[in-house]
């Protein structure tokens, strides 16, 4: 009978050595994997940080983007308005010394007479390269060209701001 208990201590003794050497096994396994889990799961996150970081400075650069072109949006409709103001004053002016020369011509033989007659001592007409804006314009193009930016072309020619960005922005340059 003390042989029967040896053998069932000794059994029991093996089966407890296979169940530890089994536990033990199932343990270095689930650690060796927490462990490579772990630096990926630090990269992700990293990632994710960094992702959402872009996201934010994506976000910002956009309204800025935006807010800057309604302004530009805004001013380009000012100045349309004037100048749309400005030409129908021309075309009314205009109409206007029409209509007088056709009433004088009606009126007086004499200017009749005149008018089929070319005028020798009349003044030639300003050609657009002696036009004092279209030299000033060229000056804004030169110093575009020459890579000063839209403050220092203000600064130097001494017209505003805005009007040297509609001037360049006209011609299909762009801003630096």
């Amino acid at each position: 009978m003390q042989n029967v208990i040896i053998g069932v201590v000794f059994f029991l003794q093996v089966v407890a050595a296979i169940w530890t050497w089994t536990f033990y096994k199932n343990a270095k396994r689930d650690l060796n994997a927490r462990t490579a889990e772990a630096p990926v799961l630090k990269e992700v996150a990293a990632l994710q940080k960094s992702v959402k970081e872009l996201l934010g400075a994506i976000e910002e650069a956009s309204q800025e983007t935006t807010a800057r072109l309604e302004v530009r949006c805004a001013e380009a409709r000012f100045v349309l308005g004037a100048l749309e103001e400005r030409l129908s004053q021309i075309e009314v002016a205009e109409s206007v010394l029409n209509a007088e020369n056709e009433a004088y011509a009606a009126h007086s033989p004499l200017a009749q007479e005149l008018a089929y007659q070319p005028l020798a001592f009349a003044p030639q007409e300003e050609t657009f390269e002696n036009n004092e804006d279209y030299k000033r314009h060229q000056v804004v193009y030169g110093l575009a060209d020459s890579g000063l930016n839209l403050y220092d072309i203000a600064r130097q020619t001494g017209i505003a701001e805005g009007e040297v960005q509609l001037l360049l922005t006209l011609r299909g340059h762009s801003e630096a």
